[in-house]
């Protein structure tokens, strides 16, 4: 297809509409239900106070603010997922800010700047606070209230997969974040009830101990990326050459978005795999030459579960660690789980060609 067609093609999976707005206007409509930020997004996208101490001082010199961008979902509620930061400190400042539990978060007392010393503690008045001298002026509430925003709208008839897009392009640039931190906030997007699935199974106590993940993987989400990883591997066939997390991208907006899919089957699944794994080949299951693989978490994952759930090759605690322990010796496990191998020629050369059948007889 040529270039200008793909263009066009492209450009019909996106409806976009857009106007400005002011951010008191913004402030109702969030205070009103009708513009939503979910809390997993507040978790990821957080600013320190001097980043929303700069912000606040932005608005007060009436420093132009870049445009946010919204879903537009069901009853014509927006979702905010650009300018997550940027609102949530106007809101945090003003005091209506809330968390998951319907409670106020803050409200954010700003620090001094060098262009705005005064500005050192000077809080947002609450509506039945009698005047004080750290309170902001009314003229320069105001002139925050006041300050206008351009609002771009995507409508519910956007691509799904383009949303994933669009939501990585505008928010990776922008903020430290793990690929599969990019990916939480677009499955909770899609399918609030998925992610919960998602979250659920990686609480599991014999998941737990067979990953191993440090602290710092913990906080990335490590533990959530390897459950997406099961889930994908299973439920969303590899097309040779994808890149790896482009490949987990499709697979779980996919899985997500698909009202047929049986959780209940595939937790189940998931759980007995791992206490399988955990019971009768133990913690070390997943490593090699004392570190943890990927590969043969992706490898054995993905057996194992196949059999498990076929009933074949591993119905004795004896045949699972036979079948494990067999893993090791198989060339081409060496071939493709060493270092410097990309996830591409793990998946295509290694993964789909043999994990199944390894396990199957």
């Amino acid at each position: 297809m040529p270039l200008r067609e793909e263009i066009e093609v492209a450009r019909r999976r996106i409806y976009r509409d857009g106007y400005d707005m002011s951010l008191g206007e913004l402030a109702n409509l969030y205070k009103r239900g009708e513009l939503t930020i979910q809390p997993e997004y507040q978790r990821l996208f957080r600013w320190d106070p001097t980043r929303k101490t700069r912000f606040i001082e932005s608005l007060l010199l009436n420093i132009p603010i870049p445009p946010i961008f919204v879903f537009s979902g069901e009853g014509g509620r927006w979702e905010l997922i650009d300018g997550l930061q940027r609102i949530s400190t106007v809101l945090e400042y003003m005091g209506d800010l809330v968390d998951s539990e319907g409670q106020a978060v803050g409200p954010f007392v700003p620090n001094g700047t060098d262009l705005l010393p005064s500005l050192e503690g000077r809080i947002w008045p609450r509506e039945d606070e009698e005047e004080a001298d750290n309170h902001l002026g009314e003229n320069h509430q105001l002139s925050i209230r006041r300050a206008r925003i351009r609002v771009e709208i995507l409508g519910q008839e956007t691509d799904p997969e383009i949303k994933f897009e669009l939501f990585q392009r505008l928010n990776t640039g922008g903020a430290n974040l793990s690929e599969q931190e990019i990916r939480n906030c677009i499955i909770v997007s899609i399918n609030r009830d998925a992610y919960q699935h998602i979250t659920d199974m990686a609480t599991d106590n014999n998941f737990a101990s067979l990953a191993t993940i440090g602290e710092e993987r913990t906080k990335r989400q490590f533990a959530i990326e390897l459950v997406v990883r099961f889930l994908v591997l299973r439920n969303f066939p590899y097309k040779t050459g994808l890149d790896v997390h482009n490949y987990l991208d499709k697979g779980i907006v996919n899985i997500a978005g698909n009202p047929d899919f049986d959780w209940d089957r595939e937790k189940s699944v998931f759980a007995t795999t791992m206490q399988r794994l955990h019971q009768d080949v133990g913690a070390d299951t997943f490593r090699k030459n004392n570190r943890w693989s990927l590969a043969l978490y992706e490898f054995i994952g993905l057996g194992v579960s196949r059999a498990i759930e076929n009933g074949t090759g591993v119905t004795t605690a004896d045949e699972l660690r036979a079948k494990v322990a067999a893993v090791a010796d198989n060339p081409n496990v060496e071939r493709y789980s060493g270092s410097g191998v990309r996830g591409t020629q793990r998946l295509s050369g290694l993964v789909f060609p043999f994990a199944e059948t390894h396990f199957a007889s």
